[in-house]
């Protein structure tokens, strides 16, 4: 089984290939998730509050995890319906 891009490795003869490095995506939208819930630290709303309580039992980077987790849910639950409604097959 050929890798999709063959390289040569710098030490072999021609029909060894190296292995190519796997390549990091960065999922767009799980950093905005994860910037929204972080912003959420100096917020007065209801999710604000329930980020400080995840901030002091879990620590920062937990809680700004768990509270991307919650915002996305949330974010699928408001928009799910729309979403599938509004598209016509």
């Amino acid at each position: 089984k050929l890798p999709s891009r063959a390289m040569l490795s710098p030490n072999a003869t021609v029909f060894q290939l190296a292995e190519p490095d796997t390549r990091r995506i960065v999922n767009r939208s799980a950093t905005a998730f994860r910037i929204a819930a972080s912003t959420l630290r100096l917020s007065d709303s209801y999710l604000g509050a329930q980020f400080r309580r995840f901030r002091s039992k879990l620590g920062a980077p937990k809680a700004i995890t768990a509270m991307a987790q919650k915002l996305r849910c949330s974010s699928i639950e408001c928009c799910g319906s729309e979403m599938s409604t509004s598209t016509v097959a």
